[in-house]
């Protein structure tokens, strides 16, 4: 009697595993019993052919397509049978039912709403004049990653050199200690430079911005305006306190403007070169082209487009690193690079 060779004996074994215990051994049987007829109705095994071993195997093989097949249909059987017992016992008690569905809407909704918020403070657009023409430029890290901050001397230069941009600004987060009569409390501040609320198109409820870099005075949020001043128009003829220096308000921002740094709001708007008013050296480190702390952003100008801006800002960068190798090395020895990217996809 002929004996089903031993590897074709393991293909339908192991491809048994993969069968619905209740079928396994029936299955087993039929498989091998099929092989077995193969066998005895061919010649000896050691007279077959290559290509008639071969069709034996492939037919052995077969085996695994046919138990994935069963466990596929099991699978399906089991998952429909688990859902019509699911829905019984649910039908069986109809207050738990109740109170699950009402508790499961209630955790989606609160997840919704969470998610809403979370998305309008941290990801949204600034509410800016035809923000479409606004784009945030960053300078590479030395490490090597693209969105680096710039520095005041490279922000300077850009601004004077760039034809495809209209306005280049740069703004930077800090905290402040500010004191209106006897009272103190921590705000959140943004030193920026003078054309960043032109370039934005934000404009003052009250008063009016400053236009440069060094111009004196602040302007405060409506948020500040109203919660320390109960919006007395008289803020604009007394000084806030900012670090234990006086400082005078000239004028106060829609409180739907909040900035542009979006993990932070800021109360107050300083002009960049403050004096020191934020830290002792200030102007001092604002100086230095190595030191790169700023968020730069900018405004295409008419018939420009980002793509030009950014083949145009490559030709920069590259002036920058001809012209001041130290600061504009990375540590892989090769030149920073500057990147263009559109407000709305930078938010």
């Amino acid at each position: 009697m002929p004996k089903i060779p031993w590897m074709y004996r393991a293909l339908i074994s192991s491809a048994s595993w993969l069968v619905p215990l209740g079928r396994r051994a029936r299955w087993r049987a039929e498989w091998n019993a099929e092989v077995f007829a193969k066998v005895e109705s061919l010649a000896e095994w050691n007279r077959l052919s290559g290509a008639a071993r071969g069709r034996l195997g492939a037919r052995c093989a077969g085996a695994w397509v046919d138990a994935l097949l069963l466990r596929a249909d099991a699978l399906r059987e089991g998952a429909w049978a688990d859902v019509r017992y699911g829905a019984r016992l649910l039908m069986r008690s109809p207050t738990f039912t109740l109170s699950a569905v009402l508790a499961l809407a209630l955790g989606i909704g609160v997840n919704t709403a969470l998610f809403t918020t979370a998305h309008a403070l941290l990801f949204r657009t600034p509410p800016v004049a035809d923000p479409d023409g606004v784009v945030v430029l960053f300078t590479s890290d030395f490490s090597g990653p693209r969105f680096g901050s710039t520095s005041y001397p490279d922000f300077e230069f850009i601004r004077s050199q760039s034809k495809s941009l209209s306005n280049v600004a740069v703004m930077e987060s800090n905290t402040a200690a500010l004191r209106t009569g006897g009272e103190m409390e921590q705000v959140d501040v943004a030193a920026v430079s003078g054309d960043y609320f032109a370039l934005l198109g934000v404009k003052p409820l009250g008063g009016q911005t400053f236009d440069r870099d060094d111009a004196p005075g602040m302007v405060i949020s409506e948020r500040l305006w109203e919660r320390r001043f109960g919006r007395s128009s008289s803020v604009f003829s007394r000084g806030l306190v900012i670090n234990d220096r006086p400082v005078n308000v000239i004028g106060v921002l829609p409180a739907a403007f909040q900035g542009t740094n979006q993990q932070s709001r800021a109360d107050i708007w300083i002009p960049i070169r403050n004096g020191n008013l934020l830290a002792a050296d200030d102007d001092a480190s604002l100086t230095m082209r190595g030191t790169r702390r700023l968020s730069m952003i900018a405004r295409l100008a008419p018939g420009s487009t980002p793509e030009a801006a950014q083949t145009e800002l490559t030709l920069l960068a590259s002036r920058l690193h001809a012209s001041y190798q130290p600061e504009w090395t990375d540590r892989a020895g090769k030149s920073r690079r500057l990147t263009v990217v559109p407000l709305r996809e930078a938010v």
